[in-house]
């Protein structure tokens, strides 16, 4: 049987993950957003933002595709508050594009068509456009 003490201490811990998690921040020291772009244009020129989040100090960079219409194939970027661009990295659903060593700043995602293609066949006046959902997480 657990002592009032251990119970105070196990009530503690809860609470303070549940902070953490509701604030947006995870345990091991980073933020999680999970967002959606929506009307990615299929010539894959044009760049649409998502989520801001801030890297805190020099660490991992992450983004994974959770979701996309037609499984169509994203390329990810970051941009920073500096105007600094991470390289472009491309995934499918269920991948996950990383970046090491990225230096703190506040960093806004941002994804375009991987590879030019007509999304819109029966559409003779557009290429089309796609939606995707997508995990970004920073170190903290």
């Amino acid at each position: 049987m657990a002592t009032s003490t251990q119970v105070r201490r196990i009530a503690a811990l809860t609470m303070g993950m549940g902070i953490l998690l509701a604030t947006g921040l995870s345990p091991a020291g980073a933020t999680v957003k999970t967002g959606t772009i929506n009307d990615i244009d299929c010539n894959a020129t044009s760049v649409k933002t998502g989520v801001s989040l801030v890297q805190g100090h020099s660490g991992t960079f992450k983004i994974k595709q959770n979701s996309a219409t037609d499984d169509r194939r994203t390329d990810w970027t970051a941009r920073s508050s500096n105007g600094n661009d991470l390289g472009y990295k491309h995934t499918s659903t269920g991948d996950t594009v990383t970046w090491n060593g990225v230096l703190p700043s506040t960093y806004t995602v941002r994804a375009r068509k991987y590879v030019p293609s007509d999304c819109s066949p029966l559409n003779p006046f557009s290429d089309g456009s796609y939606d995707v959902t997508y995990t970004a997480t920073s170190t903290n």
